[in-house]
């Protein structure tokens, strides 16, 4: 499982160890700011009780586009999915995203998914490799919040801020405001 400490694969993660007999969590270290998602991802796996694994990507640029505009790294969906399948390169089996059909990013559409999983295919004779995004079928992340609760993943213990404030969400970032919306609506939803 791609893990980045977020929503999405922290519930993706949780799934994998419903739905497959083997899961350890891989994250990246580009160099990010928002340092707090490492932090988020290392509890996760901890949590779940897997193997955790973090890559060190040494000279990307920041990203970061403008005040107020959340840290961009073009290509970071690619790499990670790079990454993932070098990982199970010798015993073959999935590399599973938390990414979402509604997510605004074009790394994250159906078409991107089945692109690089045709991308990493096995040779012949090698171990099978797939790329997976479980949650591609989930309208929102207001249905991943609910998936996660029905599964006991501890959702306090994510991080989805881009741009933070110290130890705190800067809550302006997209990534704050789709978390906080779809928080919202799931606390309406059980009123």
């Amino acid at each position: 499982v791609l893990l980045s400490g977020g929503v999405d694969s922290s519930v993706v993660l949780y799934w994998a160890i419903r739905n497959y007999h083997e899961v350890s969590a891989v994250c990246l270290d580009y160099g990010q700011a928002h340092k707090r998602e490492l932090a988020a991802a290392r509890r996760m796996a901890s949590s779940a009780d897997v193997p955790f694994t973090v890559v060190r990507v040494l000279g990307l640029p920041s990203g970061k586009r403008g005040q107020g505009e959340s840290a961009f790294i073009r290509g970071r969906n690619v790499m990670a999915v790079g990454i993932g399948a070098s990982m199970v390169d010798t015993l073959g089996g999935d590399v599973l995203v938390g990414s979402l059909r509604t997510d605004p990013y074009p790394d994250c559409t159906p078409r991107f998914i089945a692109d690089v999983s045709r991308a990493i295919a096995s040779p012949p004779g090698a171990p099978r490799a797939r790329v997976l995004a479980p949650l591609h079928d989930f309208e929102g992340k207001a249905a991943v919040i609910r998936l996660g609760l029905d599964m006991g993943v501890p959702l306090q213990r994510t991080w989805s801020c881009m741009l933070p404030r110290g130890r705190k969400p800067c809550r302006q970032c997209p990534s704050c405001v789709s978390r906080d919306k779809a928080f919202r609506t799931v606390v309406e939803q059980f009123r």
